[in-house]
């Protein structure tokens, strides 16, 4: 199973504001500086925050041969942590929400896919 990282390198005097996404594998943790598993992006400021990790994690993925239906979330780093949907492990849980947070709306087709719904 894999995971990815993405977070942000501020600018400094030499280079612009970038972004960094990186693999976790099952076992062996954070790649760290290997070049295979990792990728620099420069940061896109026509994009928002959400897109510019979303496009360092799709780049990795791409650049890696990996597919399937990715999700992010944030971490307490302020770094985003995307896992891939195709569960290799098939162990998984569903924690449904309270009456109160449904009324936001309907899931998205493509999440009420994945949840079964």
């Amino acid at each position: 199973m894999y995971a990815i990282e993405t977070y942000f390198i501020g600018p400094t005097n030499h280079r612009g504001a970038r972004i960094v996404a990186r693999v976790m594998e099952r076992g062996t943790g954070w790649a760290g500086n290997h070049p295979q598993r990792r990728l620099i992006l420069e940061w896109d400021h026509a994009k928002n925050p959400d897109a510019n990790h979303r496009a360092a994690a799709l780049a990795l993925a791409t650049k890696l041969g990996w597919s399937g239906a990715w999700f992010g979330g944030g971490s307490d780093s302020g770094a985003t942590i995307w896992v891939n949907s195709d569960n290799a492990w098939g162990v998984s849980f569903n924690i449904e929400k309270d009456a109160a947070t449904l009324e936001r709306g309907p899931r998205p087709a493509h999440i009420a896919a994945v949840a079964g719904r």
